[in-house]
């Protein structure tokens, strides 16, 4: 066992999962971005379904969306707070997501997003993900230029 191994605390496995998860998403690799999961993942998205069930249908959702975003991924968390106890672990943060178009010019947008882990061996996985916009009650637009 390594020094960085024995100092590792549960919050700071699921932060590297976070960290690497990140790293996947701006370099547009799905395959990485979906290691990160469970194979009986939960996912409330914010885009194109209520929900996907399985790893398999989560990831055909994420191919579909980095096909429709042919932009440079952008995106970072902000205010993570991680709570752990035994094998059950949950995140919330919000995360700004997005892309660079092919005319240089960002569009993103802050969300919520929360991840619910489960030890896996020795390794966190996300067994549960919600991601939200807030919208405006009276017109019904998201409203993706609040931010932290």
């Amino acid at each position: 066992m390594d020094a960085r191994t024995a100092q590792e605390t549960p919050e700071t496995a699921i932060q590297a999962v976070l960290d690497d998860w990140l790293d996947a998403f701006h370099q547009g690799d799905v395959e990485r971005i979906m290691t990160h999961y469970t194979a009986d993942v939960r996912s409330f998205d914010a885009v194109t379904a209520l929900q996907f069930r399985g790893r398999e249908d989560y990831a055909a959702h994420w191919k579909a969306c980095m096909d429709f975003c042919s932009g440079e991924p952008v995106g970072e968390f902000d205010q993570v707070e991680i709570e752990c106890d035994g094998d059950l672990a949950f995140a919330h943060m919000l995360m700004r997501c997005g892309m660079v178009g092919e005319d240089g010019r960002e569009n993103s947008g802050w969300m919520r997003y929360t991840v619910c882990m489960r030890r896996d061996g020795n390794a966190w996985r996300i067994a549960h993900e919600h991601v939200s916009t807030p919208f405006d009650m009276n017109t019904s637009a998201v409203l993706f230029d609040l931010t932290p």
